[in-house]
């Protein structure tokens, strides 16, 4: 036996594992050598190339065992070596491993590939090395290059799994889950790659991808904890609320005791009043308590499962998995868990796209009050980071932090940053975190090191404004992420009602584009099913009514519904909950409402109902307001050609001593709520007919005689002459015998064009978050 075979056999003694590993790289990467052995085993190729100096298959595993050990140099030495003496297609191909795990050295990497693809041109693991390292070079001929392989060698599993990982980033989920279901087929046994992409598309709140991979996976994977969430959040996504809670409790049960603590810990989302009485409670009180906590929490008032809980269990899940750069999360895990998702992010991988512009108005609205209180103190001018936020403003959209967080002198942020923008908590908030120690602990920035501009800023800090809001947004719940919602439209008005109730109607609209898939003609007819709830501090549900919405396909109007709840006055929580019994999509809203006192003897005026159209003739029950039929505008939304409608109502009107009652009525519209741009000089070219059986004065204030103490309103705006633009109607009522006033405003939008087609989407965008924002100010006042 010569020295040669001698040392092939002792080769593939020592580690068999490796000569088979040269017939792919992926294999190869797979492999666990144990370094031990390769040291040996490196002894072992060094002592036979002492006395065979010139054998290329010596020198070739040679590179090989440098290039597991990422040792270039030597890789580079011995592949070079190996092709001196025997030209082989995996040498070159070894030196071209090495090139490509080397920066700047790819095209000699790619020289490497086609020379061994010159000697064996059906090296199909040469061609997959080839495409990684143009996906590495994010070039467009990866694909080709993928879809070339998967020709030629259908059963080239690689090639399968990376044109899936390919697609899955391009958000192609049909090509995706072709090559994933192609690539499952060759290897129906590699589960943690199925787990890796189920959990980028977690990571996404990409649902439906998550689904299809379950199906594929074995039923013994299926039950294993760490698939179990992923199962749980999308079945939550579909309005499976059971299924997903069921499911996370099974997960529970199948984790540590340490790790289930996380889950059952409600303590981030209590207000400093719920801290207080929960840690006053004996341990076998709480049990009670944590049950109320929750059902006031519920925003779809479930029976069998809670949805906020559920979503509270998907939030510590993301944050164990996503912001673990502490244990058992970092900063913004803590403010994930308590708020959720941000509307929009800034910073890090984030902020690719265009800002709404709620999100910059937000942003300047920040920055100037920062501004202001700089300008209250002197020397602003000498404080460095004002200076360079200033600078950041002058050049367009502001997407740095507000908050002012640590910079070189050329404005550069010294650590990472973070900026997430929450608009529906308070006026809208930003919570700024820094990677300041640049070791994955994200926390809150420090302090800025001027003192003029700490003090300035520091109503700004995240830990401020969380604390601010503690009270009354101690937690923030507004949807499963990534959900397909089904989106509706609604408005509130209140109305005397009997005894000393308050009537309080909602209004919902439907829009088919938001019912129907695009060009989908399979189902022509829609049901949706909503309820809406009034809900007391204590979580208890005062008054519900359900309502079923039926709407054509075909339709190409609004569809619009109302229901009336009886309350005493007060604070509640409306829920409104829809459901679309074809689809099965859902949307559900919330919010905090006051329902007015109208049993009252002083003058009141009810909510301004912006209408559609007001009928003197018999329409649905559900719209009747008296001897009149009002079919209220839920989008509050007109085209310029269209007459703008309002109802009210006038209660405790004075008579004299006639029997009579006389009042005073002014009307006042203001363009754009944030200029407050007065039009009262060409209010009386566009104020219709005042439809009362008195006869009115056609100008700004007009005064009118009646003889009943509650008197019906509705008017026709005619606004041709308005410019689009969104306005505030304010009515002022006088009663001319008692001399009392109330009054009451309403807003409302003009559009160019037709109403969500032919406007474009960032004008209605604009107009929509100015009107949101102005809802909210008024609500405030």
């Amino acid at each position: 036996m010569t020295g040669k075979n001698c040392w092939l056999i002792l080769c593939v003694f020592l580690f068999p594992q490796l000569l088979w590993a040269l017939e792919d790289q992926q294999t190869l990467d797979a492999a666990q050598l144990n370094r031990e052995a390769l040291t040996d085993s490196l002894e072992v190729l060094t002592s036979h190339l002492q006395d065979n100096s010139k054998d290329g298959d010596a020198y070739m595993q040679l590179g090989w065992l440098a290039l597991k050990q990422e040792d270039f140099k030597q890789t580079e030495e011995a592949f070079k070596k190996a092709i001196r003496y025997k030209k082989s297609a995996l040498a070159y191909r070894g030196l071209g491993l090495t090139y490509a795990n080397q920066k700047g050295k790819h095209q000699k990497a790619f020289y490497n590939f086609r020379r061994a693809l010159a000697i064996d041109p059906n090296m199909t693991a040469v061609k997959m090395d080839i495409a990684r390292l143009q996906l590495k070079d994010k070039s467009t001929d990866a694909v080709s290059t993928l879809e070339g392989i998967v020709k030629d060698d259908p059963s080239y599993a690689p090639a399968h799994m990376a044109l899936a990982e390919w697609y899955a980033e391009q958000k192609n989920e049909k090509k995706m889950l072709a090559y994933f279901k192609s690539y499952l087929q060759l290897v129906p046994q590699d589960a943690d790659f199925l787990y890796q992409m189920a959990l980028n598309y977690a990571k996404d709140y990409r649902y439906k991808p998550i689904l299809e991979i379950i199906e594929q996976l074995p039923a013994s994977h299926a039950d294993k904890d760490n698939w179990l969430p992923l199962q749980a959040q999308a079945y939550a996504a579909m309005g499976e609320v059971k299924v997903a809670d069921y499911l996370f409790q099974k997960f529970m049960r199948m984790i540590p005791e340490d790790e289930r603590r996380y889950y059952e810990d409600i303590t981030l989302m209590m207000s400093p009043e719920e801290q207080n009485t929960f840690s006053s409670l004996k341990k076998e009180e709480r049990g009670q308590f944590i049950n109320e906590f929750w059902k006031k929490r519920d925003p779809l008032l479930s029976a069998g499962a809670n949805i906020r809980k559920v979503e509270h269990y998907r939030r510590v899940w993301y944050a164990r998995q996503f912001f673990n750069g502490k244990q058992p999360w970092d900063r913004r895990g803590e403010v994930y868990i308590k708020f959720g998702e941000p509307d929009y992010k800034f910073g890090g991988s984030y902020g690719g796209t265009v800002p709404p512009l709620s999100v910059e108005f937000l942003k300047e609205r920040l920055a100037y009050e920062l501004a202001l209180n700089l300008q209250r103190a002197e020397r602003v001018e000498q404080v460095p980071e004002w200076n360079t936020l200033k600078r950041k403003q002058s050049k367009g959209a502001l997407t740095d932090p507000v908050y002012p967080i640590d910079r070189h002198p050329d404005g550069s942020p010294i650590s990472p940053w973070e900026s997430w923008i929450y608009l529906g908590i308070g006026k809208g908030i930003e919570i700024v975190f820094t990677d300041h120690f640049m070791n994955g602990g994200w926390d809150y920035p420090l302090p800025p090191k001027s003192p003029l501009l700490a003090v300035a800023s520091q109503n700004f800090h995240p830990q401020v404004i969380i604390g601010h809001h503690a009270k009354e947004t101690p937690d923030f719940y507004n949807g499963i992420p990534g959900t397909d919602i089904l989106n509706f439209y609604y408005d509130l008005a209140t109305f005397r009602g009997k005894d000393l109730e308050t009537d309080q109607n909602i209004y919902l609209g439907l829009l088919p584009k938001d019912i129907f898939a695009q060009n989908d003609t399979s189902t022509t007819l829609a049901l949706v099913n909503w309820t809406a709830s009034l809900v007391n501090d204590e979580g208890t549900v005062i008054n519900s009514a359900q309502h079923t919405v039926s709407l054509s396909s075909m339709q190409s109007g609004i569809a619009i519904d109302a229901m009336s709840l009886k309350a005493l006055p007060g604070d509640y929580r409306l829920i409104v909950h829809l459901t679309d019994q074809n689809s099965g999509k859902w949307g559900f809203y919330q919010q905090q409402i006051h329902i007015p006192n109208y049993a009252i003897d002083s003058l009141s005026i009810s909510d301004i109902e912006m209408a559609y159209h007001i009928f003197t003739e018999s329409q649905s029950y559900k719209f009747q307001k008296g001897d009149v039929w009002v079919i209220p505008m839920p989008t509050r939304n007109y085209l310029r050609n269209q007459a703008v409608n309002i109802y009210y109502e006038i209660y405790n009107l004075q008579k004299d001593a006639f029997g009579q009652t006389k009042f005073r009525i002014k009307y006042t519209i203001w363009e754009d709520v944030r200029k407050n741009a007065s039009l009262l000089g060409s209010i009386s070219s566009f104020l219709g007919k005042l439809v009362t059986d008195k006869k009115p004065e056609i100008s700004i204030s007009s005064d009118y005689n009646g003889n009943s103490a509650t008197e019906p309103i509705y008017i026709e705006l005619d606004t041709k002459k308005l410019k689009p633009g969104l306005y505030q109607l304010a009515v002022e009522v006088h009663d001319l015998i008692s001399q009392q006033t109330s009054s009451r405003d309403a807003l409302f939008i003009l559009n160019k064009n037709e109403i969500n087609e032919r406007v474009t989407k960032r004008d209605e965008e604009a107009l929509s978050d100015r009107f949101q924002r102005a809802i909210e100010g008024i609500m405030e006042q």
